[in-house]
């Protein structure tokens, strides 16, 4: 066949419109009967209309529903910038909460909801699953957030880990950003033809009856109605002692949060949420050390029905003994208090820093999992004279028994001693009655996080009882470390006769 021979005028029909018709017609067909065959982001569009639309009408959104999963979208469509009306109600919050997955939770309740209501404060819950201290962190940094007041739920500083959730949004934020960008659009088209007077719209849209799980745009609070089986239930136990070898660690994490730019006018405020690992010691370590409002209400009669979260009507037990204890600290931050003071290191001066004590620790007596060197690391001082701790074992006990001041009712023992390391790591430093049998335990401790510049650090405790002598014990919190320790004492203070006499009066008048 020739070039010649080539009719090039052939036409599959008269009119070009009705040839793009046709053209469209089967395009739409077949692009049709690719989405639903092949489960693309575009069958979102397609599934969404049989999702209940009720709850746009409240301002929620939508992260998932019977047929459409959209793995993170809950917290990652507000993180990754996606679901644009709970970002700008973020950055207008009045209040900002960070949490883990007991915060998602037990904040999204009428209890709190009501309070800030009251209060007249917005709020927005910026919680999720597994989230630790840097998740928090890496949302500060990344939003305009101007808040009056910042919450954070202390447990989160337990690790400077990133949860594998968010570290997922972290490393991969383009690949979740496509997949949410399609899932929101999907609510966008229900949500405008639920609104529109556009019958056929409303008529493929708008008639689902499938409930989808739901966030507020307004708070990002959850929707959730989780009632669980009693046979479920386990009555909450209060651990108080539960992670404390990372309170030191907590306490250093913290100040990293509240020292990040831009948030020096917020007032923040440290809380936790009632379970069964509520560890009430660390949190005290906090308090003290922080210098800023802590917020917790033991709450007694609550019930976890995995050993870890509260259901609704538990949730809604806590919130509601919980914003009583929330209250002054509230009152307190709108007053213009409450603010976060910065630490301020001050540069070692060995004529005028405390160096009284002896640096006798190959004296101590050791357990297996324990070494110590003598006078093998530079003291600040400049001298050779510090001796050093290598630890195998966590938590085995360093200890010495100081026999030479007897203890009676209402003194109060001070050890203290120079401690650093190269490693980061806690020690934990703990007071023990001793040398009597006959008496109640008595038992006080201190942990500090170690870092390469010595440091004065302490324990201090008032025994309420006559004993014969005190135990101080030193434990080490992470294995494979070691420590660095000099010019320890230990001090007393006698109660005065004034002192003793007011105890009397006290136990008279009961």
């Amino acid at each position: 066949m020739t070039e010649d021979t080539v009719d090039n005028t052939v036409s599959y029909t008269k009119s070009p419109g009705l040839k793009m018709i046709a053209f469209f017609c089967v395009f739409m067909v077949f692009g049709v009967g690719t989405i639903l065959k092949f489960d693309t982001y575009f069958t979102d569009f397609w599934r969404i209309r049989n999702c209940d639309p009720t709850p746009y009408t409240e301002g929620d959104f939508m992260w998932g529903c019977q047929g459409i999963t959209v793995s993170r979208y809950d917290s990652g469509s507000i993180f990754l910038g996606v679901q644009k009306d709970a970002i700008k109600n973020a950055e207008n919050a009045d209040v900002v909460i960070f949490g883990n997955s007991r915060t998602k939770r037990s904040f999204s309740t009428n209890g709190i909801d009501d309070y800030f209501k009251s209060k007249g404060l917005t709020y927005v819950v910026l919680a999720a699953e597994g989230a630790g201290y840097k998740s928090a962190l890496i949302t500060m940094e990344r939003f305009d957030l101007k808040p009056k007041i910042i919450m954070a739920n202390y447990e989160i500083f337990y690790t400077d880990l990133i949860s594998p959730n968010f570290r997922e949004l972290v490393d991969f934020p383009e690949k979740y950003k496509t997949r949410f960008t399609f899932f929101y659009n999907a609510q966008r088209v229900q949500k405008f033809a639920c609104q529109s007077n556009i019958k056929w719209l409303k008529d493929f849209y708008c008639s689902g009856k499938v409930g989808g799980r739901w966030r507020s745009a307004r708070t990002a609070s959850m929707k959730w109605n989780l009632v669980a089986p009693e046979e479920d239930q386990v009555l909450i136990t209060p651990n108080p002692d539960y992670r404390i070898r990372a309170a030191g660690q907590m306490v250093t994490r913290a100040r990293e949060f509240l020292e990040v730019k831009g948030y020096e006018d917020a007032c923040p405020i440290m809380y936790l949420v009632n379970s069964p690992n509520t560890g009430t010691s660390a949190f005290e370590i906090g308090k003290e050390e922080l210098g800023i409002q802590f917020v917790y209400k033991d709450v007694p009669g609550l019930y976890s029905y995995d050993k870890s979260h509260l259901d609704r009507p538990n949730s809604e037990k806590w919130a509601k003994e919980f914003v009583k204890a929330l209250d002054p600290a509230i009152d307190t931050c709108l007053s213009g208090g409450g603010r976060y003071t910065p630490k301020v290191e001050i540069p070692f001066d060995i004529n005028t820093a405390d160096v009284a004590g002896v640096s006798d620790f190959e004296t101590w007596l050791l357990r297996d999992g324990v070494t110590v060197s003598d006078s093998v690391s530079e003291a600040p001082d400049g001298t050779l004279t510090a001796d050093t701790f290598t630890i195998e074992k966590a938590g085995v006990p360093i200890q010495k028994i100081y026999r030479e001041t007897a203890i009676k009712a209402g003194t109060t023992v001070t050890f203290g001693g120079w401690f650093w390391s190269e490693d980061e790591m806690d020690i934990q430093l703990r007071l023990i009655k001793s040398c009597t049998r006959d008496t109640p335990m008595e038992t006080f401790a201190t942990n500090y996080n170690l870092s390469n510049k010595p440091k004065r650090m302490t324990v201090s405790y008032t025994f309420k009882e006559d004993h014969g002598c005190a135990l101080i014990r030193m434990v080490g919190l992470q294995p494979g470390t070691s420590f660095n320790a000099w010019q320890a004492r230990a001090d007393y203070q006698m109660p005065t006769d004034e002192t003793l006499q007011t105890e009397e009066d006290v136990e008279t008048e009961e």
